[in-house]
């Protein structure tokens, strides 16, 4: 069983994301807010076996989550979620180890495949 981090600014996918990692046999918990998934990386960060992490948020981005994220725990694994994502981000996070990938939309088989990937980093 791994403890895995949600962010993403929707309620509803945050919710479906940890319903279906529970059901997987992980504990999951999940943030509405980048800034709130930062600070708990930064005070309970050794207990996260990885981060699932939408990259389009409001306030702070998911390419700066990442860059802070990676900057308290440098080997932290991340699931990067994403239907669309800027050039900038894209050719940042191409240059990182330990991420992996998920193109939005995609089915539980799919996102369970990549959550073992991304353990598995």
């Amino acid at each position: 069983m791994a403890h895995l981090l949600v962010v993403d600014d929707e309620p509803a996918i945050a919710t479906l994301w940890c319903q279906l990692l529970r059901v997987d046999g992980h504990q999951a918990q999940s943030f509405t807010r980048a800034a709130d998934a930062i600070r708990f990386v930064e005070t309970d960060g050794g207990t996260v076996d990885a981060v699932i992490l939408d990259m389009l948020m409001p306030e702070i981005d998911g390419a700066e989550a990442f860059k802070r994220m990676r900057a308290l725990r440098k080997d932290l694994p991340v699931l990067v979620t994403t239907g669309y994502m800027f050039e900038e981000a894209s050719e940042m996070l191409a240059k990182q180890t330990r991420v992996e990938y998920l193109s939005k939309p995609f089915r539980s088989e799919e996102a369970l495949a990549a959550v073992s990937r991304t353990l598995a980093l």
